[in-house]
């Protein structure tokens, strides 16, 4: 039985072990930090008996590796899937709507609704999803999103209140920067491969719960070695393999195989590689409780504002913003006073309530930008060495930098894997 050593216990390398474990191979997984996940991980507040997540999870169900990762793992009751795709909109002025599609094309019809659009700016919206469908993205590489959406006749109103908010939080990416050829594989994707795919898959709980625990048990259940608080800082090459694996405490791994599954920044230190060629952005959130709340499990998104999204849970209320590399120029202090400002403007009602507990998470490198440059300087599964494979969100998976991307990269290593063996 081949022994492969997973570096890294994050999405990527939680996958890797996990679709290894299906061809019988022997996997030791290496983490650094106390626990599994990664930036996907959560916080424990023992005083309110409450898992916080880093960052706020969306997923779709056209993330087929996800969805297929979540039931190895008997994790499918942890998540509600919507039957169809809906997402609930909320101003200042207190008005709710929501676009929604079901099977149809025909379903395009629904955007007439849009509350806060004229009607220009809705024939032009749904003129541009239709024309979509008949795209092939690799057409628009190093066009940016502002570029093709202006080209499309969207309004500023379409660009500012939706499209910035579209793109921002599935490519974590300013729109000036981002490019189209990602907006058409996404906008495809959930509503024209097939519409099912934009169906979100939200976790009743929070990700550690709901994913990250019930994988770890299944990789203790199926002998898989965890080794946590172990950080590889070295390697040791003999020709074109690599033949060990070197720890913080000078402790030596062996293993016939082995998979890098770490943050971009460590996989360039532990490679020697000095030329980063990814560009980064912040993702920040929110965790509010207020005393006495008991919540229903809903979110929404908000119409022209900084912060993209309010997630309503059991036991506490995330805001979310992604793209918020600007916003690190503040204090935590003016952050909250920002947060807060939004919220009480969207939702008064709890304006009069007391918050006990308010907590910002920076993700200061959450994901890399769906630039045309990093889009290119994407890394291959493969390496030079014949038996070391790189998993990653960062790694070249044909997704933006996404959970998805990332799990989707360790299911392509462990394939690399089986195909060497």
């Amino acid at each position: 039985m081949n022994k492969v050593i997973v570096i890294g216990g994050g999405l990527a390398g939680i996958s890797t072990a996990i679709n290894l474990l299906e061809r019988n191979f022997q996997v030791k997984l290496i983490e650094c930090s106390p626990q599994l996940g990664g930036r996907a991980m959560s916080f424990f507040e023992k005083d309110l008996n409450i898992f916080f997540d880093n960052g706020q999870h969306l997923l779709i169900s056209g993330y087929k590796a996800t969805l297929d990762l979540i039931n190895k793992v008997n994790a499918q009751n942890n998540f509600i899937i919507q039957k169809n795709f809906s997402v609930f909109f909320r101003d200042k002025n207190l008005k709710e709507w929501s676009i929604s599609f079901s099977n149809s094309l025909n379903d395009l019809i629904n955007l007439m609704r849009f509350k806060n659009l004229n009607l220009k700016d809705k024939i032009e919206f749904i003129n541009f999803l239709w024309k979509i469908k008949n795209y092939n993205d690799k057409q628009f590489e190093n066009i940016t999103v502002i570029d093709l959406l202006k080209s499309h006749n969207q309004t500023d109103t379409l660009i500012k209140n939706f499209w910035t908010l579209f793109v921002e939080s599935t490519m974590n990416s300013p729109i000036d920067k981002a490019d189209a050829s990602v907006l058409i594989f996404i906008l495809r994707k959930m509503f024209f491969e097939d519409f099912k795919n934009a169906n979100l898959i939200i976790p009743i709980k929070s990700f550690y719960e709901s994913f990250i625990n019930p994988a770890e048990e299944f990789l203790t259940q199926n002998n898989v070695n965890i080794l946590k608080n172990c950080c590889i800082n070295g390697f040791e090459f003999q020709d074109d393999k690599l033949i060990v694996a070197k720890d913080h405490k000078g402790q030596k791994h062996f293993a016939d195989y082995f998979v890098l599954a770490v943050p971009y920044h460590t996989y360039l230190k532990l490679m020697k590689k000095n030329e980063v060629e990814l560009n980064f952005q912040s993702i920040l959130n929110a965790h509010i409780v207020f005393e006495d709340y008991s919540g229903e499990q809903k979110f929404f998104a908000l119409w022209n504002s900084p912060i993209h999204w309010a997630f309503f849970h059991k036991t506490h209320i995330t805001l979310t913003k992604s793209n918020s590399d600007n916003f690190l120029q503040f204090n935590d202090k003016e952050l909250k006073e920002l947060f807060l400002t939004e919220f009480f403007d969207f939702f008064p009602e709890y304006r009069k309530r007391k918050i006990v507990y308010f907590k910002i998470v920076k993700a200061k490198r959450a994901t890399f930008i769906s630039d045309y440059q990093s889009l290119k300087n994407r890394v291959k599964t493969k390496t030079e060495y014949s038996n070391l494979f790189v998993a990653g969100d960062f790694v070249e998976t044909g997704y933006p930098s996404t959970i998805e991307s990332a799990i989707l990269s360790g299911k392509m290593a462990a394939e690399e894997i089986m195909k060497s063996d």
